[in-house]
């Protein structure tokens, strides 16, 4: 023992030192842990489009790694603290993403989007909230496992890798090696801390152990090169879809997830003799759940269309298109509507009576294909088609049918209303079917958006979904197309959805015919209309896209807008207006990633603002204890916390003398203030004390001296973290007694 300013100094005991290694070292871990999570989250854009959702997910793992610590740090047990943190990761989900009662509903479209779209898929509220939710449960998990008992350090590098697997297991891409390296090093670093607790008495060699870690991670890095591909595993959600409008696929699934993809590829070219461009169809839909369309098998009992009786006044004439499939891969070719012959396939096809589309068989596929197809081109004038009867054949009845899913009966009742109020003064299927057109298309105030439903979480085609879009106002062709021809059933006009291409861009001429090249971002989907004596006539509700069906007048007064006149189609490319949603770089900064991006900083400053009140109070409690005219209890009291926040343990039966003791041997404390203090105190508790006015000076340099002679780590966890607002006086150590 030594002595100085005469107080007694006594040497720490190793066991608490050892204690405190395995608490910071636990502390430390967990940030080891969350520092890898933050790097892994980076090959996630494999997964998620975009880069500004990251944000959001980062901020999470940070909130929910300081929240554990501090709950680690205040003493509330392993599985307590867990229940707490998941409470606490609710609390943040809620207050980015959403009231809690909506996290169940963006649960669900967010597994609608992962079942249904290809990655990378767009980085909607939904999908990011899962992900964020995901990251936040594996720093919840992460803790568990640090804090057990028994060493898993194993189990962590397992969970470690599985979060490292998924992005490539999804979208077939492999990740990049380096994060592999880094993540593993941490991994290596929690490891090499973890064996080397409790050995600070003796000299481990730790050359052998590196050399085995940098070798492990060498092999890592080879084995990929000499192992199978990844690829050959991965599921089918994240490749890009080997047969786009194939087999066992749902066209208007299929086409909302292609719209979204962030890839602009040139699919056909084609010539025509057409004297308007043509619209190629792919798939025909008849059939309406309530929840989609779809086709229908039921239906080939039908006759084929290229046979159906035309008014004899109508002109319908043969017309010739060569296309040339550049990228498409699917087993259904794009024809004009109605083709009545296709030549030059490399195969064998199969004609689809209803649509008038073909299949190709044996396994036969698109791509490399360059094939002549000859169609009808049916051109009545509007007037002809008033003229043609309003009665629908038996064979047409199923298309006027509506199967409404249960619940969904107010829904049908709005898009009905809605359509009867639309068509309430036009006299003939013809104007009815063009004032539903001419209000989605240009007087309903509608926009053209392929982000902002799955934003507002109603993306799909069921009666729940049309009745929300009627309300906001803002979709894509998919909800456009299903909107006319549910509303034009509603009012007993049968109706079906055509899914195929939009006529693309017009470029050179070729042998006197224009050529037009039709791109990916061309999928669209548009409404046909039966009219008894003219077939199926062509409409395209869609704003924006395409060319909107306004037939010759006899008698115009005036001529038609651009728009209505169908002379070309709409350029997206060239529209200024649209140019941001189909811009795959323009989309990381749509609506979506600013409106999480805003409720990521707002959560940031609330978080921030909850874990700066421990620092606020504790300033405040001290500034109290050590103002001008307060006693000296108060200033020892001040003394005792601040040897609590940093470490140093008060026990309830301990005299102040037995307190300075161990203060002076444990820390850097100012001896002689400390002195003259234990001595006004001890007058002021046992005897007549009279007032010093140097009691609050020499209050100041004590706990001044405490905070400086600790480490600067000590010294910001005893600022951010104080220990004295929730640990009182705990019993000494039995060696202390």
């Amino acid at each position: 023992m030594m002595t100085a300013g005469g107080l007694m100094l006594w040497a720490e005991p190793e066991a608490a030192t050892a204690t405190g290694r395995q608490t910071t070292a636990g502390h430390a871990e967990l940030v080891l842990m969350a520092a890898a999570l933050l790097i892994l989250l980076t090959s996630y854009r494999t997964v998620v489009a975009g880069h500004r959702w990251m944000l959001t997910v980062a901020l999470v793992v940070v909130v929910m790694t300081a929240a554990v610590t501090v709950l680690r740090f205040l003493g509330v047990g392993r599985f307590l603290g867990a229940a707490v943190g998941l409470l606490i990761e609710l609390m943040l989900l809620g207050w980015i993403f959403g009231p809690l009662g909506q996290l169940d509903n963006l649960t669900a479209a967010a597994w609608s989007t992962i079942v249904e779209e290809q990655a990378p898929v767009v980085a909607s509220r939904p999908v990011v909230m899962v992900v964020a939710a995901a990251f936040g449960a594996l720093v919840l998990l992460f803790d568990l496992l640090v804090r057990a008992n028994r060493a898993t350090i194993g189990t962590t590098g397992v969970l470690l890798l599985c979060v490292y697997a998924t992005p490539p297991f999804i979208s077939g891409t492999s990740a990049s090696p380096w994060i592999f390296v880094a993540v593993a090093a941490l991994w290596l670093v929690i490891v090499r801390g973890r064996t080397a607790i409790g050995s600070a008495t003796r000299r481990v060699r730790q050359a052998p152990a590196v050399i085995v870690a940098a070798a492990g991670l060498g092999a890592a890095l080879v084995a990929p090169s000499v192992l199978p591909d990844i690829q050959a595993v991965a599921t089918s959600w994240g490749h890009t879809p080997p047969q786009v409008f194939g087999r066992g696929i749902n066209p208007m699934v299929e086409l909302g997830a292609n719209l979204r993809r962030n890839s602009s590829l040139t699919v056909l070219t084609y010539r025509t003799e057409l004297t308007e461009p043509a619209y190629l169809k792919v798939a025909t839909l008849t059939e309406f759940t309530g929840k989609t369309w779809r086709p229908n098998s039921d239906y080939s009992f039908a006759r084929f269309e290229t046979g159906l009786l035309f008014d004899s006044d109508i002109e319908v004439t043969q017309r010739e298109t060569k296309i040339k499939i550049e990228s498409l891969r699917s087993n259904l070719l794009p024809v004009p509507y109605p083709a009545t012959s296709v030549e030059d396939v490399d195969g064998r096809v199969r004609w689809e009576r209803t649509g008038q589309t073909i299949e190709l068989a044996d396994g036969v596929d698109s791509r490399g294909q360059n094939y002549i197809v000859q169609s009808l081109e049916v051109k009545p004038t509007a007037d002809q088609l008033r003229a043609l009867p309003d009665t629908v054949p038996h064979d047409i009845q199923p298309f006027v049918g509506v199967d409404i899913p249960r619940g969904s009966d107010a829904a049908y009742a709005e898009i009905k209303s809605t359509a009867q109020e639309i068509t309430a003064d036009e006299p003939t299927t013809y104007d009815k079917a063009k004032a539903l057109q001419d209000y989605l298309r240009t007087s309903g105030g509608f926009q053209y958006s392929e982000t902002a439903p799955v934003r507002d979480g109603y993306d799909g085609n069921g009666i729940d979904v049309l009745a929300e879009f009627l309300k906001v106002k803002a979709g894509y062709c998919v909800h456009f197309s299903s909107a006319m021809a549910v509303m034009a059933r509603s009012v007993g006009i049968p109706s079906r959805i055509a899914v195929g291409y939009a006529p693309g861009d017009r470029g050179e001429f070729v042998d006197g015919d224009p050529v037009y090249t039709v791109r990916s971002e061309n999928l669209h989907a548009w409404t046909e209309i039966w009219i008894t004596g003219a077939g199926w006539v062509r409409f395209d509700p869609t704003t924006g896209i395409g060319q909107a069906t306004s037939l010759e007048e006899e008698a115009a007064d005036a001529p038609a807008s651009a728009d209505d006149t169908g002379s070309a189609p709409t350029d997206r490319a060239n529209d200024p207006d649209r140019s941001a949603l189909d811009d795959p770089t323009a989309r990381d900064s749509t609506a979506t990633d600013d409106q999480l991006g805003r409720s990521a900083v707002a959560a940031l400053i609330v978080m921030a603002g909850f874990f700066a009140l421990p620092l606020a109070v504790r300033q405040i409690r001290r500034r109290w204890r050590t103002r001008s005219n307060a006693s000296v209890n108060a200033g020892w009291r001040e003394v005792e916390d601040t040897a609590r926040d940093f470490g140093l343990a008060v026990a309830p039966t301990q005299t102040a003398r037995s307190f300075a003791r161990r203060l002076v041997n444990s820390t850097g404390v100012d001896a002689d203030a400390l002195r003259r203090l234990l001595s006004l105190v001890e007058s002021t508790r046992y005897g007549r004390g009279a007032a010093d006015s140097t009691a609050r000076l020499d209050t100041l340099r004590v706990v001044g001296t405490i905070a400086g002679s600790a480490p600067r780590r000590d010294r910001w966890r005893a600022l951010l973290l104080p220990r004295s607002l929730v640990s009182r006086r705990t019993p000494l150590p039995d060696h202390e007694v």
